[in-house]
């Protein structure tokens, strides 16, 4: 069977219209993503948030996807994970000098179905509300947090403060601030005088400064502005800061001002390492000094003891020589006790013993 051009392309034509109605009755959602229906004839409205397969009314239902998280990145990057990529932000300080700081900001659109229709009906569509709402309040928020720091402070330690008051402001509003003069503590350069001599002496110094300052309420809490966000529920659940950047301005004040106090904490280091150095040698010579007198009181003990031992001896020797004085003493009386004894005891024989004959005729012969 031999089919004509003309009813072939009657058949294309069908075949096209029914696949066309057949894919316009029905679409899909994905997860990470909700979805306002408008059904356009009847004018009713639906969000879906669930992953599945959904009827629609050809021709007259329009499906606007919303995605559930929004990240957007302000640091020049190219991840294509973020819904936008855009260049760091600039902002002015309050001493009129300037700089970038680097974002991420991340969002949570509504799950409530009220709020979300109010969002649907404010932008009309993800891209408006991206780009209108959630990218210019994130700037916005930046800039004016900017205004509350000189460039020197922000640089000089805060940075953490001033992400803690950016994310704070972003999520509850922004404080209310008035222009006003404040005293801060700087570092400068010290005048050259006959005093000093040397141009890039820094001190701490005071000087006035044109800020904006937080108005608080009769609690002490910060007064607000009316948060844009929180008009349809969607809440800010990251804030990251990169690494900010100074105007050339700044930064080449900032790097003289390091330079200087570089060499001012060389210089004191220095100072305080000859001081210490001094000292150290200071107490090497009292050691030393302390080491000589206990040498040389050491040998006068000594001295003394071998003085006292020397003593000692020569009073043990002279002990000695008494004791053996007073032995031969005792040797001699006793010798002469004992002589005179022997002595006594022949006299009293002699007394006690009779005359010998002899000596009796002798003298009887004498006698005649």
């Amino acid at each position: 069977m031999i089919i004509s051009p003309g009813k072939m392309a009657k058949y294309v034509v069908a075949g096209i219209v029914v696949l066309f109605l057949a894919t316009s009755t029905w679409f899909t959602t994905s997860e990470g993503y909700s979805y306002y229906v408008q059904n356009t004839a009847t004018g009713n409205t639906e969000i879906i948030s669930e992953v599945g397969f959904h009827l629609k009314l050809p021709f007259a239902t329009k499906v606007s996807p919303y995605k559930q998280v929004v990240t957007i990145d302000m640091t020049e990057g190219d991840a294509k994970n973020f819904t936008r990529n855009l260049d760091p932000v600039q902002v002015q300080y309050a001493d009129t000098y300037g700089g970038t700081v680097p974002a991420t900001f991340r969002f949570r659109l509504p799950t409530d179905p009220v709020a979300f229709r109010k969002l649907h009906k404010d932008f009309r569509g993800y891209d408006n509300l991206v780009d209108g709402l959630l990218v210019q309040n994130a700037r916005n928020t930046a800039v004016v947090t900017a205004t509350q720091y000189t460039g020197e402070e922000f640089f000089q330690g805060g940075v953490n403060a001033y992400k803690i008051r950016l994310e704070d402001q972003l999520r509850n509003g922004l404080y209310v601030t008035k222009r006003e003069q404040v005293k801060i503590k700087d570092t400068g350069y010290a005048s050259v005088s006959s005093e000093n001599a040397d141009p890039n002496k820094v001190e701490i110094i005071e000087r006035i400064v044109t800020k904006n300052v937080v108005q608080l309420d009769s609690e002490g809490q910060p007064k607000r502005q009316e948060n844009p966000l929180a008009v349809y529920g969607i809440q800010v659940t990251q804030v990251t800061i990169g690494r900010p950047i100074a105007a050339p301005g700044l930064e080449t004040l900032l790097e003289s001002k390091r330079q200087s106090v570089g060499r001012k904490i060389t210089a004191q280091q220095n100072i305080s390492t000859n001081r210490t150095e001094a000292e150290a040698a200071k107490q090497e010579r009292e050691i030393a000094k302390q080491r000589d007198i206990q040498d040389a009181q050491r040998i006068k003990e000594l001295a003394i003891i071998a003085q006292q031992q020397e003593v000692a001896v020569e009073r043990q020797r002279a002990l000695k020589e008494l004791v053996q004085q007073q032995k031969q003493k005792d040797v001699a009386v006793i010798q002469k006790e004992k002589e005179l004894a022997i002595a006594e005891a022949n006299r009293d024989i002699q007394k006690a013993e009779p005359p010998p004959p002899s000596l009796k005729v002798k003298r009887s012969w004498q006698k005649v």
